[in-house]
Parts: C-alpha cells; sequence; structure tokens
C-alpha cells in the first residue's frame, strides 16, 4: 500500500509539472459542489491547480510560477537521482515540442536567439494547422481521421523543430529525454504485470 501511495504522489506531481508548462488545468474527480465533493480533489497539490482554489487564495501569477520549481524541489527529497533523473525526461517527453520554449531547456541546448525566433514560429504555424483541423472536423461532423492527421500535423513540427537544431543539440536533446516512455490512461492503476512499459529510442 505504500508503495502504491508513492507511485499516486509521483504521478500527480508529473502530471502537474507538465500541465503547468503546458498552460493546461487539470480536473479531477466529478461534478459536486458544497461540501463532500469526492476525495479525488482533497490532495492540495491538485486543489493548488483548481482556478477556482488559485483565486481564492489569490495567488499570483509571480507565485504560479514558482510552483513547478517547488514541486520539483519537494519531489527530489522523495526520490533517488535516478529516479528525479527519469521524471525530468518523462516531464519533457510530455511537453513534446512545447519543452523547446522553455528557458531551462533553451539554456542546455544553448539555442541561439535565431533558434529560438524559428522554434516558435514553427510550433505557431503548427497549432494554428492543427486548430483548424479540429475546426473543420467540428463543422463536419466528421471526426474520422483526425486523430491521425492531427499526429501527421505534430511530426510534421517535430521534424522542422530538430532540423532547427544542430547534430551536437539533437544528441543533447536525445539524452535529456532518454528512452520512451508511454503514458498509460488514467485506469491503469495498479494493473500488476500489464503496466510494464517497453524501453526503446525516443526518436525526436
Amino acid at each position: 500500500m505504500r508503495r502504491v501511495g508513492h507511485l499516486l504522489v509521483v504521478f500527480t506531481g508529473l502530471l502537474l509539472l507538465v500541465g503547468w508548462a503546458g498552460g493546461q488545468q487539470f480536473q479531477f474527480g466529478g461534478k459536486g459542489g458544497g461540501f463532500g465533493g469526492g476525495g479525488a480533489q482533497a490532495d492540495p497539490v491538485t486543489l493548488i491547480r483548481n482556478a477556482a482554489v488559485i483565486k481564492e487564495l489569490d495567488i499570483t501569477e509571480e507565485q504560479t510560477q514558482k510552483i513547478p520549481a517547488a514541486l520539483t524541489k519537494a519531489l527530489s527529497g522523495v526520490l533517488n537521482d535516478k529516479q528525479m533523473k527519469r521524471l525530468n525526461q518523462i516531464v519533457l517527453q510530455q511537453k513534446g515540442m512545447n519543452a523547446f520554449l522553455d528557458a531551462g531547456v533553451q539554456t542546455t541546448l544553448k539555442i541561439s536567439d535565431d533558434q529560438k525566433t524559428n522554434i516558435k514560429s514553427i510550433l505557431e504555424d503548427s497549432a494554428k494547422e492543427i486548430a483548424e483541423a479540429a475546426k473543420d472536423a467540428a463543422a463536419g461532423g466528421d471526426f474520422k481521421g483526425l486523430q491521425e492527421k492531427m499526429a501527421a500535423l505534430r511530426k510534421e513540427a517535430t521534424d522542422k523543430v530538430t532540423n532547427v537544431l544542430s547534430e551536437t543539440q539533437r544528441t543533447t536533446w536525445k539524452e535529456m529525454v532518454g528512452a520512451e516512455f508511454k503514458m498509460p490512461a488514467f485506469g491503469g492503476f495498479g494493473g500488476g504485470g500489464k503496466g510494464k512499459f517497453k524501453k526503446k529510442d525516443f526518436n525526436q
């Protein structure tokens, strides 16, 4: 039980680290107002990501920006060096190409100002294309093949971004993301042996 609890804490931390980086808000648990709305949102780490809680606590933008680093520091006190390294790799994988907009990643890879501009332009164009594809699918009521199309657009953006990098930068990036990790569905907790993942090169 202690191990399951430990894994849940780490997994929640991973979701929140990625969520903050991507500007997304995770909503755990079902609907329900008032008291006794379910224990899924009782974790303070989860609650502090909730817009209503942020407003209630009057958390400033400056404080919000400091939370990921504080969370990482807290996790480093629980996980060993090997686990923290792998967690950071998974975080980068989940960020996808948006990781290249992260100041820490840019510093590590020594990305130039010209590269930053090119990468930002590529990602903005890709986001517009993906949004347009989703809009067209919704307007026509035909979502068949949408997932494949969006995956193709993301791959195209990935190829363009990696082509902006030098050979040295690409090598460093592969080391930063490590072997591929396939994120399971939320129902995968405690799934036994089937929950293990195969490690293979994470190609970028």
